[in-house]
């Protein structure tokens, strides 16, 4: 797969993926300079941020992986011939990693 170009659905997947993760990250750091320029005291500026980013990223894999979903159902229904033919490569496109795994990246779905 990894030597293959990538099907015009993968790419899409991509560029949705990315355009996401590039919009949420501009927010998140808009967020944090308020804060830089709000709270004078280190420590506190400090515990503020490391809060916000935790709340912040807390659901960030879960609306990825629905994300990955929605794209995989509509492929599934519209595009048979550009989805995946095996289970792992399923999994790869889906964003669904083993638990022993924190990031799996299938060369070709993910860059």
């Amino acid at each position: 797969m990894s030597n293959q170009k990538l099907s015009p659905l993968f790419q899409l997947r991509n560029h949705i993926i990315d355009f996401w993760r590039s919009d949420k990250k501009n927010f998140l750091g808009r967020v944090l300079t308020i804060v830089d320029a709000s709270i004078a005291d280190p420590e506190q500026r400090k515990g503020i941020k490391d809060l916000i980013q935790d709340a912040f990223y807390s659901d960030h894999r879960y609306l990825e992986d629905s994300a990955r979903e929605v794209i995989f159902e509509f492929a599934n229904k519209f595009c048979k011939d550009q989805i995946p033919k095996t289970d792992s490569d399923k999994d790869a496109f889906r964003g669904i990693v083993s638990d022993n795994e924190t990031e799996k990246v299938v060369p070709g779905y993910f860059n």
